[in-house]
């Protein structure tokens, strides 16, 4: 992976994952470009992103290697971050064109554990390799940020005791969203897959992250922040890992 980051960079997923390394990049000062089509034109990657590429009508048009490599020589782009799409050919054919491929498998002293929509975390003295983006709950107890070091392949922080865990916040209905309230705390993250005025792409609005000293109150502290956590139009029902129904 190279050491010089690059000016813009595509990123070809949507979803919470996607957002996070859209303001990754633009907290960096790198133009973030997205892919989009006339089904998720209002969501929230697409309307975040500095550029948003238009692919096609529907979301077939995301498998399509030859139009996501035309959308970044579209937009300029001099990289490609793929997230956590795999589709079969397209690496080999971002590096036929040119241009550089992101997102490489890091590996980070911690261990998660990966079901039912939750990710625990914890620190270890073993390293084990993680996917580009990894859940949020692995920056919380390593204290790295994971997302930007995908951009250089390097990562630099200072480890906390406890635990992290991340939940899946899931929609039942696509309404499109009215409003977003969060919880407040040094302990408690949300990352959104959604904002006011955009339709869900899928059902994931978001993932919750509560950090404790122990798992059980990390728990407690994940329960606590659900309870003030409202995104308004979707039918957001209480997760199951947080006493909802099963």
């Amino acid at each position: 992976m190279s050491l010089v980051v690059p000016d813009t960079v595509l990123v070809i997923d949507r979803g919470v994952a996607a957002v996070r390394v859209l303001r990754a990049l633009q907290g960096r000062g790198i133009k973030a470009v997205s892919v989009h089509t006339d089904l998720d034109a209002t969501a929230l990657h697409t309307t975040l992103a500095d550029e948003s590429v238009l692919l096609g009508p529907t979301t077939a048009s995301y498998g399509d290697v030859l139009k996501l490599v035309e959308a970044a020589r579209q937009a300029g782009a001099q990289a490609v971050h793929p997230v956590t799409v795999e589709l079969a050919g397209l690496e080999d054919a971002v590096l036929a064109a040119q241009l550089e491929w992101l997102g490489g498998t890091l590996h980070v002293p911690v261990e998660l554990a990966v079901g039912d929509g939750v990710v625990e975390a914890r620190c270890t003295e073993q390293s084990f390799p993680l996917p580009p983006v990894a859940s949020r709950s692995a920056e919380v107890v390593t204290g790295l940020d994971l997302t930007c070091a995908t951009l250089t392949g390097q990562a630099e922080g200072v480890a906390r005791d406890g635990v992290a865990v991340s939940v899946d916040i899931l929609a039942a209905t696509l309404a499109p969203v009215t409003a977003v309230h969060l919880p407040s705390g040094d302990d408690v993250w949300v990352d959104l897959a959604v904002a006011p005025g955009s339709r869900p792409v899928d059902p994931l609005l978001a993932v919750l992250t509560a950090w404790g000293p122990d798992r059980d109150s990390a728990y407690d502290r994940a329960c606590e922040a659900w309870d003030h956590l409202d995104i308004e139009g979707p039918v957001v029902p209480r997760p199951e890992a947080l006493g909802g129904p099963s």
